[in-house]
């Protein structure tokens, strides 16, 4: 045991009440200190204030610095006087990279020379120097867009497979956790330590690594479309980042180059928008019969998933546990914008994660134990061997001197950047996406060996074979401010929301002050036919109304007229629709999106329409708008469905007319009535 002190920041000492201190670092956490001034009932200064430094001493070795954080003022009532207590709370020096804002992109370097850099341009005017700071991966393509140096630090921290801290003299690490070795070691011989505990735990264990990412940019991509003498609209595969080239061949005379621009401009032959499927030819064109090709060159918007897995590990759980042996983790972080990046995190996830941990827990009065080092505990009589990585060190004041709480765990540490992971793992956060690419990987720690292949898969967690061409006829389907759409008593702003594509294309319906109904309506040209189901769905986000209704009017359903409620806020159905509905049900898309959709057969051949309202509880019609409240809506289909698949089909976009898809699947996470 030694002597505990604390001083200031000029090496003073700060008087304090026995029994009070308590320091504690743990891996990839912040380093904690607390200590209690006893002062008088008039004290106008502190010994130490908010902001200063502060250093605790073992027998005069600092075992904790940090930063004054806050200070909590108590008057106790003593026999014939006031005692004032000052309740001090210390952060370590980690905390000044909480202070600063990193506004960065980086390209084709190490994840130490990204350290070294936001050093020099952020942390240098805080008074942190450059330590130890070794490279690690070669990062691609990384950006980052106004978020904390300490977030930035421990996404290169994961990334690499290091730790990083600013130590005691204000020197920021950036090295490998296996770098240092610990300040003794335990032995048969050196039972350092006054009790000691081991435990085994399945805790955070992963063997399977599934890693949503952002959106990748697939370049140079070709599809040839023919004709069918009606269409104006051609539907590409993918969403279109950039079209590069656009050619048609009429009656098999050759490719010839078009002329083509975004969507809202004029005087080319052909448009597409960023985010969308769709391809438009101006109305001034010719047609296109199906003795005529389009020929479209595009740059894709290819949002990513990886999936890595520990081929080893799964095996050996298998054989114990006598089922699949597969523990899965989603982990989720749009900035992620390049597959070797996710690749790269995922590894990095699995090597953490990826094994059964052992925990020694153990009590010491000798100090010198820093979070991050690897400990060698050989212990034959509690069959104890091997390095072991101390986790956590907390310190305490025991009748003046100190005395130490240490754990320690096998292999990858358990508990580091718990607090960023799960903001990331958000359920709210995930969105559900069509077209995905899925990079597997096949990782074994044994070779180190990383091989991945390319599949392509559609979002979510089940299916229903589809299968036939699907055609949605609603028109201008995501661009509810445009004429095509009737607004009574409401209004349209368009692209005010991120939508459940990732674009900025969802529409704000914004209901009128008035005492009405609230609706959103559009004319079927094409009209319905008797005998057909049709299912009728669209994309819904509450902002300050919760319910919304969908009604197919007209004569097409004159015995009765379809109509369904969902609870947009909380993702529920009304369980009593009206109309005898086929099928019902909600998708929920994350972010607050949900999928409202309903099938229902029509009784007789006619034009007819679609009808959105707004409602202020289920079964509610017309009531008084504030002018305010508002729904997010998107992607509005009308399609034909077999009844042997009465399901929505995933979504394809439309502009000026009807469009037609094959699909293969339809895929969702639905509530089904």
């Amino acid at each position: 045991m030694g002597a505990i002190t604390i001083q200031d920041g000029a090496a003073t000492d700060i008087n304090f009440k026995a029994g009070s201190p308590t320091w504690e670092n743990s891996i990839n956490q912040r380093g904690t200190a607390t200590f209690i001034v006893e002062a008088g009932p008039d004290v106008t200064t502190y010994p130490v204030d908010e902001g200063e430094d502060v250093f605790i001493l073992d027998a005069g070795t600092k075992v904790f610095g940090g930063r004054v954080v806050h200070i909590k003022e108590t008057d106790v009532l003593m026999t014939g006087r006031t005692q004032r207590l000052l309740s001090y709370s210390c952060l370590d020096f980690d905390q000044i990279a909480i202070r600063r804002v990193v506004n960065d992109s980086y390209s084709a370097q190490t994840a130490g020379a990204i350290v070294s850099d936001i050093i020099t341009n952020y942390l240098d005017g805080e008074s942190v120097t450059e330590g130890t700071i070794e490279g690690g991966p070669t990062i691609s393509k990384i950006v980052y867009p106004h978020m904390y140096a300490s977030v930035v630090l421990d996404e290169l921290a994961a990334l690499a497979g290091f730790d990083w801290e600013i130590n005691l003299n204000k020197a920021l690490q950036f090295k490998p956790r296996t770098a240092t070795a610990a300040a003794f070691n335990l032995t048969s011989s050196n039972k350092d330590y006054l009790d000691i505990s081991k435990s085994k735990t399945t805790n955070q264990y992963i063997n399977k690594q599934i890693l949503r990412g952002g959106i990748d940019i697939d370049t140079g991509l070709t599809e040839t479309i023919a004709g069918d003498g009606n269409t104006r609209a051609f539907l590409i595969r993918k969403s279109a980042n950039n079209v590069t080239l656009v050619e048609t061949n009429i009656a098999s005379a050759g490719f010839t180059t078009k002329t083509h621009d975004t969507a809202g401009e004029s005087g080319s032959d052909f448009y597409w928008q960023k985010g969308s499927h769709t391809i438009e030819q101006d109305v001034g064109g010719t047609v296109l019969n199906a003795a005529d090709l389009i020929r479209i060159t595009f740059d894709a918007e290819v949002p990513v998933i990886i999936e890595s897995e520990l081929g080893s590990e799964i095996t050996a759980r298998a054989a114990v546990e006598s089922g699949s042996g597969i523990y899965e983790n989603v982990f989720t972080d749009q900035k992620i914008d390049d597959v070797d990046l996710a690749i790269d995190i995922a590894a990095a996830r699995l090597e953490r994660f990826g094994s059964i941990h052992e925990q020694v827990v153990y009590t010491t009065d000798t100090p010198g134990l820093i979070a991050g080092t690897l400990q060698t505990i050989t212990l034959t009589d509690m069959n104890i061997s091997g390095e072991w990585l101390i986790e956590s060190v907390r310190g305490f004041d025991l009748d003046g001197d100190a005395r130490y709480s240490v754990t320690a765990v096998s292999g990858q540490s358990l508990g580091g950047w718990q607090a960023y992971y799960q903001k990331l793992l958000n359920p709210a956060d995930i969105i559900s996406r069509e077209n995905e690419v899925v990079y597997k990987m096949k990782t074994e720690r044994e070779t180190n060996q990383l091989t991945d292949t390319v599949e392509a898969i559609a979002p979510t967690t089940f299916g229903f074979s589809v299968g036939a061409q699907r055609t949605n006829i609603c028109l201008q389907s995501q661009t509810m401010d445009s004429g095509t759409w009737v607004k009574g008593d409401a209004s349209i702003t368009a692209d005010q929301y991120i939508a459940p594509d990732g674009t900025l294309t969802a529409d704000k319906w914004i209901e009128a002050a008035t005492s009405a109904f609230h609706l959103l309506q559009q004319n079927i040209a094409t009209g319905f036919v008797a005998g057909t189901s049709y299912c009728f769905s669209a994309f819904f986000k509450a902002d300050g109304r919760d319910w919304i209704r969908m009604d197919l009017g007209s004569t097409a359903w004159a015995t009765t007229l379809p109509t369904f409620y969902c609870d947009i806020a909380n993702g529920t159905v009304d369980p009593s629709p009206e109309g005898g509905l086929d099928e019902y049900g909600i998708i929920d898309y994350g972010n607050g999106w949900y999928r409202c959709w309903f099938v229902a057969q029509c009784d007789a051949t006619a034009t007819g329409r679609i009808e959105l309202y707004m409602s202020n509880a289920n079964h509610s019609g017309s009531y008084a708008g504030d002018g305010v409240s508002a729904i997010g809506v998107w992607g509005v289909q009308v399609e034909a469905v077999p009844d042997a698949n009465p399901y929505p089909s995933p979504y394809i976009p439309t502009v000026g007319s009807g469009v037609a898809q094959d699909w293969d699947s339809m895929i969702g996470m639905a509530t089904w009535g």
